[in-house]
């Protein structure tokens, strides 16, 4: 019986392991505004509160951006990518971390966004992680009801056009559906500029309710990546 149990372990274990801490498609991204007359206290609050993070090992990679051109310039999007539906249940201490966030970012700031996302490989072109792109186009499409199958299936005939990376993912928890997230890094910003003509979009405009285009710059002095990778 003790063979057998030790032959159930090895076998299992790995595999659990495996769904609580390997990599998936799955994407947490949140969106912080700044309180108007808090710049500095927000800025303190937020570098505090990810210290603690650091401090507390987090087992997640985390980069943030500023947001430079959008309605939300002068907040903050902070991003984990590649997990599995198991690791998404090992966030550090959420209990400790919520009383921490109360005290050091809270008084100063309001989450506009925590969502999740599935990262849709076939219709984009690239990892699914961009890293800490320096520059970072950050595209959200809300689709028609019903629309999500058709929308997807404009992106997909389109994909093999596309020249630079390209991230897709539709979102699974955080908001209202269908919803969708386009991330490309690019080199300057003039590539933007030039790239506003959006020939996939515009051929499933009928099924699109609102887009909404923003330029994120990376923080690196904001990154909690404890593990080193």
């Amino acid at each position: 019986m003790k063979r057998l149990l030790l032959v159930i372990s090895v076998s299992v274990l790995p595999s659990l392991l495996a769904a609580q801490t390997g990599k998936g498609p799955y994407l947490l991204v949140g969106v912080l505004r700044r309180l108007e007359g808090h710049d500095f206290a927000f800025d303190a609050g937020v570098a505090h509160h990810w210290q603690w993070h650091r401090d507390h090992r987090d087992p997640y990679v985390w980069y943030t951006w500023n947001i430079r051109f959008s309605e939300r310039t002068g907040g903050l999007v902070f991003a984990s990518f590649n997990h599995s539906a198991g690791s998404l249940d090992s966030a550090v201490s959420p209990r400790e971390d919520r009383a921490d966030w109360r005290i050091s970012g809270a008084p100063h700031s309001e989450f506009t966004n925590l969502e999740a996302y599935r990262y849709l490989a076939e219709l984009s072109r690239g990892s699914g992680d961009p890293g800490p792109a320096p520059l970072l186009e950050f595209t959200t499409v809300q689709v028609q009801p019903g629309a999500a199958s058709a929308f997807e299936a404009k992106l997909k005939v389109g994909q093999p056009s596309l020249k630079d990376e390209t991230l897709w993912y539709k979102l699974v928890t955080g908001g209202e559906v269908p919803k969708y997230l386009r991330l490309r890094p690019r080199p300057r910003v003039s590539a933007v500029v030039d790239g506003a003509d959006d020939q996939v979009l515009a051929q499933a405009n009928a099924m699109i309710t609102r887009v909404t285009v923003e330029l994120l710059v990376s923080d690196p002095a904001l990154t909690i990546d404890v593990g080193g990778h």
